[in-house]
C-alpha cells in the first residue's frame, strides 16, 4: 500500500495539472468499480483503503479512458472504465 505521503504527492500531481488527464493506469479501481465488478464478475471482490483513495480521485479527475488489471478478467465498463488482463489495446490518439 502506499504511504500517506504518496498518496498525498499523487493528489498534489493531479491538482497542478487541474484533475485534467488523459489516461489512467493503476493497478486496482475505485471503491465503486469494486462494488460493480462483485456483480459482473461474480466473485468476492473487497473496497479498501486503496480502494478508496481511488474513489476520491474518480470523483474529482477528467480523465479519458482509466486502466487497471488486479482482477485478472477483461471487461470494458462504464465511464471510460477497462478491467484487462489478457487483451491487448493501442493505447494513444488516432
Amino acid at each position: 500500500m502506499p504511504t500517506q505521503e504518496e498518496y498525498q504527492e499523487g493528489l498534489d500531481n493531479l491538482a497542478r495539472h487541474h484533475w485534467e488527464v488523459d489516461l489512467v493506469i493503476t493497478h486496482t479501481c475505485s471503491t465503486s468499480t469494486v462494488t460493480s465488478l462483485k456483480e459482473a464478475l461474480g466473485t468476492p471482490v473487497e473496497a479498501d483503503e486503496l480502494s478508496d483513495y481511488l474513489e476520491h480521485i474518480q470523483q474529482r479527475l477528467t480523465y479519458r479512458s482509466w486502466y487497471f488489471g488486479h482482477f485478472h478478467h477483461d471487461l470494458l465498463l462504464p465511464k471510460n472504465l477497462r478491467l484487462i488482463y489478457h487483451d491487448v489495446e493501442k493505447i494513444g490518439r488516432d
